[in-house]
């Protein structure tokens, strides 16, 4: 290559000797010819010489690419999918570009142009200008809507102008135009009521009502003024400036709303519903707040509050704007999910898909699609939201009576637009400036400042069972007619473009004639003497008494055909534009658990098909919407619809079309002695139990210990069936055993070193104590196969398992609340038809005791797992018992319900109690205990030491008990509680075991305290496991405690996320899992101890 490189350099030599020989003498001044005084940058490429020159660069550069196996792959890789789920980088295509860049000319055009597109790829990698800033000014919408665009902050704040879309050129004259009264006479007009062709409620009108006036205001003063947002903040909620905002707020440091309350008086003149709706959002707003108190992922708040006033308006700010943001995601979703589903009939087709406006993507030239940079809303969609024709004779007939309170007898067509408002202004003025005051529809607040439960859930009954009036010329209500003429002016004073010129501003086609416009010749024909010409058609009058879309796959609303489609662009614009519903609507201005909160399921699972509107009924009104209710899950569709519907879809039989009644009361009840009353008089207090496990299984549920329906032989024998299977003489220490080996065994595989130090740490709620119980019921109960690294070939993991127990514990022990009602349910009957089935698989094989292709594959399986099988003695005992497999089937599932998520969580608090600094001669107590051989001395007062921790922190708080008839339950000193049928009574454990008759010194802790004190207020469930209880915790005591110097790893991580709640005045605890979903199972906690 030296040899080369000489003769290349010699032969530049001599071209370059030739060509200045030849070249002619310099005329310049400075004797340098043009080339030669150029600058660097700018020095034209000559001839031989650089020809020569740029060879020999090249071969020292190297062949530009190379088309080896990972420039292919890289290609191939970024061809496919740069535009879409983004490049791998791993396959090193942007390497391989650059290289190729690299060796190229410098001044070859292909070269620059390859450096334009890379270096464009590149700058478009990030926003220009940046979409979002840091800090609280940017976290948080401002009352007035200000600042929703960084660099334009008044683009769509209150008390600012209206836009206007569209450019009006066809020159008519107001004073050519028909009047606005002979317009409604003639064209607008209700002739008689229409039912919605696609049978939508009006209680989603009520909703369109909340969404319109969050972002139109009209000024009276001024009609180019908006007095609100331009965005869906919720502002018929929280006002729409500070002096509005801060009437509503209670700025006590628990960022709440005042009970209730909402800050826009002019809705109160809407139909009824629309203030129950309001009153909904901000119950759910308290809800969220509460809750991010309680949550407190930065363990930033305190409660009660901080005494200084600086700082407790400091976290009641903030608390406040994060529960507001959540709420309008909230807001967001209902629209995204109910509102549009409903708009495009996707609801009645059981499709939870519905538009993403908010999603971050990019053209086919890698640009980012603007979103999140603001938005001003225009006087066309003023105009097009007017929707009074879809009033139902109900609301016509709440209007009608509104106005005869207002303006007395007279006449409707007689109101002038001055008399209207003049009018409206004074009643709205004799409601007061406090909201707390402000009441409708004739309810009465109570003494805590809320409206009663019956009146909001009747209205909201009423509103969904109520069917909205259809889209139609000749369809709104005579009562609204100066509404209607009020808007007719409006465009008029506005300037607005004709309809013609709206359709084609939007895309559409413009009408060639009235008889295009609208079929209806009565119409059409009114319409053409009125206006002559279609292009004179004014906007507001051409949408209202345009011809309305079919009912048709992807058309629910059934407007007129231009509002049909300029909606579509109006609610992308709304939700796109907002940047606290695009650009910083995240994680971490909403908090994880916030922002997971407020996200639209997306899915079927909810029962909704992804609506999010059930989820705050369910939560704000729980006694009146049960979770299988058609009222909750579709309210913006009539029930009488949605039968047909879900009917057609093969769903009708998971549904209840009824309307609701308001389910039992809920009685707390505390006192220990009244606990063992309740629980001794199963008859009179039923479980409830039960009724949920029928749901999962086949029978009559779990052991049919709760079964009160069945026999009395069946409820003797069940328990009797299970209890000499699971507890033969010897099983218990056999347990024992494999508790403590499994659960050192989880300690030393799982443990991971610290740095240069003598400690090894372990998460031993995920990696030990949640997993232990999986495999003692998996090896030794149930038969599940499961996937371990010593049994790669097992069928589900450890954590699988846990995870399907414990949300079938969760459904039929903890499920309480409508909100998470049906997804329990779907899944636990899902998670339950598969364990189950491995149960009913390998009872069937003991049963036949014959050689079976079940029985061949269960031996193969084991083989291929790797592992003995264990479960052959249980489970054989209990097929030799000769029971109904079916029934046998359900009792070892509701085995396995009750011995792993449950016992995991109650060995959880027992480690955490005694953990505790202030349960260090506990702590010490009972390692002194573990240093000494396992007898059953020391393993029963370790097992004191594990009842006293679950007396203090029960892993089940309360146990749950349903009237089957009417009775009194007398409390001593305290008042009788007068229990109705179908009641439901609270009895709280956690209280009970504070009682100082049963309980000596209850709050000293006292291992050595009677077994039977506890027993005493134990439901059958816990009574039955109790002796596996008594053996085994002991065990993982053993485990835990007798690590070398066990402690707390610092900080969060040492601590088990939790708070806790009160639920009918019982305190229960819950957990944040990893991903910030509130859960009632604990998910982890580290530990440390030296090596």
């Amino acid at each position: 290559m030296s040899v080369f490189n000489a003769t290349l350099s010699a032969a530049a030599q001599v071209s370059d000797l030739v060509r200045r020989s030849t070249s002619p003498l310099p005329t310049a001044p400075d004797g340098l010819t043009d080339s030669e005084a150029a600058p660097p940058s700018q020095k034209p490429h000559a001839s031989s010489v650089d020809f020569i020159e740029a060879l020999r660069s090249q071969i020292q550069r190297g062949i530009p690419l190379k088309l080896d196996s990972r420039t292919v792959s890289g290609i191939t890789d970024a061809l496919q999918h740069m535009n879409t789920i983004g490049l791998d980088d791993r396959k090193m295509a942007l390497e391989t570009l650059l290289t190729f860049m690299s060796r190229l000319p410098r001044s070859s055009i292909l070269s620059q142009k390859i450096q334009n597109a890379v270096v464009s790829f590149l700058y478009y990698d990030l926003p220009h200008p940046p979409s979002t800033y840091l800090g609280a000014k940017y976290r948080f919408r401002a009352a007035d809507g200000a600042g929703n665009n960084p660099l334009f902050p008044d683009l769509g704040r209150a008390g600012t102008p209206y836009s206007r879309s569209v450019q009006p050129k066809h020159p008519v004259p107001v004073s050519s135009m028909p009047d606005a009264g002979l317009l409604y006479d003639v064209l607008l007009r209700r002739d008689k009521f229409v039912p919605h062709p696609a049978g939508i409620s009006s209680l989603m009108f009520s909703f369109a009502v909340i969404v319109i006036h969050s972002i139109f205001d009209t000024s009276y003063e001024d009609p180019a003024i908006n007095n609100t947002t331009s965005y869906l903040d919720l502002s018929p909620l929280y006002g729409n400036d500070q002096a509005a905002q801060d009437g509503v707020r209670l700025k006590d440091g628990r960022g709440r709303l005042y009970e209730d309350v909402f800050a826009e008086n002019r809705l109160m003149l809407m139909p009824p519903a629309v203030s129950a709706l309001l009153v909904v959002f901000c119950r759910n707003h308290n809800f969220i707040a509460e809750r991010l108190l309680q949550v407190n992922e930065h363990g930033t708040y305190t409660w009660p509050a901080p005494g200084d006033k600086q700082q407790m308006l400091k976290q009641d700010d903030e608390i406040f704007n994060i529960a507001r943001l959540v709420n309008c995601g909230f807001f967001m979703s209902i629209i995204l999910g109910d509102y549009i589903g409903a708009i495009l009939g996707l609801t009645r087709e059981g499709n939870s898909w519905s538009l993403d406006p908010c999603e971050s993507f990019r053209t086919a030239s890698h640009e980012l699609v603007p979103r999140g940079e603001g938005d001003v809303v225009s006087v066309e969609f003023n105009l097009l939201y007017r929707w009074h024709a879809t009033l139902s004779q109900a609301d016509e007939k709440w209007m009608e009576d509104l106005f005869a309170e207002i303006f007395g007898h007279r006449n409707w067509d007689t109101i002038t637009a001055s008399e209207f408002t003049t009018a409206l202004y004074k009643n709205l003025i004799g409601e007061g400036r406090d909201p707390r005051k402000w009441t409708f529809n004739g309810f009465v607040r109570q003494s805590n400042g809320r409206f009663a439960d019956d009146d909001l859930a009747k209205v909201l009954h009423d509103a969904t069972q109520n069917v909205a009036g259809a889209f139609k010329a000749r369809g709104t209500p005579a009562v609204m007619r100066i509404m209607e003429m009020l808007g007719v002016e409006a465009g008029r004073k506005w300037g607005v473009c004709t309809l013609n010129e709206f359709r084609k501003f939007i895309g559409l086609k413009p009408y060639s004639s009235f008889s295009e416009w609208n079929p209806d010749q009565e119409i059409a024909s009114a319409a053409e003497r009125l206006y002559q010409h279609i292009n004179n058609l004014e906007l507001y009058v051409g949408m209202q008494a345009e011809e309305t879309k079919p009912v048709v796959e992807g058309a629910g609303l059934c407007p007129g055909y231009t509002i049909s489609r300029a909606i579509l662009g109006d609610a992308i614009a709304l939700t796109r534009g907002d940047r606290y519903l695009a650009t910083d609507f995240t994680p971490f201005n909403l908090t994880a658990w916030g922002f997971q909160d407020c996200v639209r399921d997306g899915n079927e699972e909810n029962g909704s098909f992804g609506g999010m509107m059930s989820k705050v009924l369910f939560r704000t009104l729980p006694d009146y919407y049960p979770d299988n209710s058609v009222f909750a899950h579709f309210p913006f569709m009539t029930p009488a619809q949605m039968e047909i519907h879900l009917a057609k879809l093969g769903l009708a039989k998971q549904y209840d079309f009824e309307r609701p009644a308001k389910r039992g009361r809920a009685w707390t009840v505390v006192a220990y002695s009244t606990l063992q009353a309740v629980l001794s008089d199963p008859t009179t207090y039923e479980s409830t139990y039960n009724r949920n496990m029928r749901l999962i299984s086949n029978g009559p549920g779990f052991c049919s210990i709760y079964a009160t329906k069945f026999s009395r032989q069946n409820q003797a024998q069940a328990p009797l069936v299970l209890s000499n299977a699971l507890y033969p003489s010897g099983a218990l220490e056999q347990y024992a055993t494999f508790f403590r080996e499994k659960s050192e065994d989880l300690i030393l595989e799982k443990s991971f070193n610290l740095v240069g130090r003598g400690t090894k740490s372990v998460d031993i709620v995920r990696d030990v104590i949640n997993i232990v119980p999986v495999y003692w019921v998996a090896r030794q109960v149930a038969g599940i196969p499961i996937k371990t690294r010593a049994s790669p070939f097992g069928i589900y993991t450890p954590q699988e398992i846990y995870h399907m127990a414990a949300t079938l514990y969760s459904f039929v022990f903890l499920s309480i609340n409508p909100e998470d009602g049906w997804s329990l349910q779907h899944k636990a009957h899902h998670f339950g038809g598969i364990l189950r089935g491995y149960i009913k698989e390998n009872i069937e094989r003991l049963a036949s005791r014959t050689i079976s292709v079940k029985g061949l594959r269960h031996s193969v399986t084991n083989w291929i797992e790797g592992k003995e099988d264990q479960t052959n003695g249980f489970l054989q005992r209990v097929a030799d018992t000769g029971r109904d497999i079916e029934q046998l089937s359900d009792d070892v599932l509701g085995l396995l319900i009750i011995c792993i998520a449950n016992y995991a969580c109650a060995m959880t608090h027992i480690v955490n109690f005694y953990l505790d600094d202030e349960r260090t001669l506990e702590r010490e107590a009972i390692i002194s205990l573990c240093r000494q051989r396992s007898d059953a001395t020391s393993d029963g007062v370790l097992a004191g030491f594990a009842r006293e921790a679950l007396r203090f922190d029960p892993q089940a708080p309360w146990i749950l008990r349903q009237a089957t008839t009417d009775s009194t339950i007398e409390q001593g000193a305290t008042p009788s509680l007068n229990i109705r049928k179908g009641d439901f009574l609270f009895l709280n454990v956690k209280q009970a075991y504070m009682d100082s008759h049963a309980f000596p010194n209850p709050t000293v802790v006292d291992p050595n305290r009677r077994s039977s004190a506890y027993a005493a207020i134990e439901d059958e469930v816990q009574r039955f496991i109790a002796p596996l209880w008594d053996m085994t915790m002991p065990q993982m005591m053993r485990s835990v405690f007798s690590l070398k110097n066990v402690r707390r790893a610092p900080g969060r991580s040492g601590e088990l996320n939790r708070f806790t709640q009160s639920v009918h005045g019982v305190e229960q605890r819950l957990y944040l899992d990893y991903n910030g979903l509130v859960s009632p199972w604990p998910s982890s906690m580290i530990i440390q101890y030296d090596f």
